[in-house]
């Protein structure tokens, strides 16, 4: 009798054993398929901001000079509609709100056709223009790539063989002197995605992931399920704070 509840007792503790390694590997793959959410994080490129010597001397005496905006890549010429105004516009209250005298674009275009274009000394007597500020180029398609994400805890998780894309913006700009013709300054900010501390609040800086099954899932960003993400362009909102702190930036190098 006592082999029997031997027997017995084995066999339960085999029973047991066997329900445990069960129940486990039902959590783990459970888990394991259970869609989380991963952080994307791009290091950030740096501005390229030069003034010339010549220009803070300039500022120093004239603190509130006249200054024109340009924008003539955008095809802003005249107050006729064009989808890009809005980001003309958001520069030139920049200017205004810092203190400086912003020519009304028509107006100069208009006094310009008086005299000739490579005469900057005329310009500056017909005009009262000081400065001119040109917007050379704006690029909302500039690629940024990575293969690695972070979790909700901060472990990094680097992948094999591929990378996710994210859209980025660059934004250039150059300055004038009309008394002297010369280019006082040249400057280049860039919108890197998902460079900040609150990328995990971005819905367009997560993407799903698998544990376990070592997979991803780049298309679902937690925005809307089926997204395309990586070529998805940066919203107004988002391009218009870019050229606000661009010009921000610009202004606070120049008072230095």
């Amino acid at each position: 009798m006592l082999w029997h509840f031997a027997t017995f007792t084995e066999k339960f503790m085999k029973a047991k054993i066997i329900l445990y390694t069960s129940v486990s590997l039902i959590l783990f793959f459970t888990q394991s398929c259970h869609l989380k959410k991963g952080i994307l994080k791009f290091e950030a490129s740096q501005d390229e901001i030069s003034t010339t010597a010549d220009m803070h001397v300039f500022l120093q005496t004239h603190p509130h000079p006249t200054i024109a905006l340009r924008a003539s890549f955008f095809g802003i010429n005249d107050t006729s509609y064009n989808p890009n105004n809005y980001i003309y516009y958001i520069l030139e209250k920049e200017l205004i709100n810092q203190g400086f005298t912003v020519k009304d674009m028509v107006l100069f275009n208009e006094l310009t056709k008086k005299t000739k274009a490579d005469n900057f000394q005329k310009l500056s007597d017909i005009t009262g223009v000081d400065l001119i500020l040109d917007l050379t180029n704006i690029n909302t398609e500039i690629a940024f790539a990575t293969d690695r994400f972070y979790t909700l805890k901060g472990e990094e998780r680097i992948l094999n063989n591929y990378n996710i894309n994210r859209l980025g913006a660059i934004i250039e700009y150059k300055l004038i002197d009309v008394h002297t013709a010369n280019t006082v300054g040249t400057y280049t900010f860039y919108y890197t995605p998902c460079a900040d501390a609150n990328a995990q609040d971005d819905c367009h800086c997560l993407l799903g992931y698998k544990d376990g099954l070592d997979k991803i899932y780049p298309q679902i960003n937690f925005c809307h399920k089926r997204a395309k993400p990586d070529t998805e362009q940066i919203d107004d909102q988002t391009l218009e704070n870019f050229a606000q702190e661009s010009i921000q930036s610009m202004l606070a190098d120049w008072r230095k």
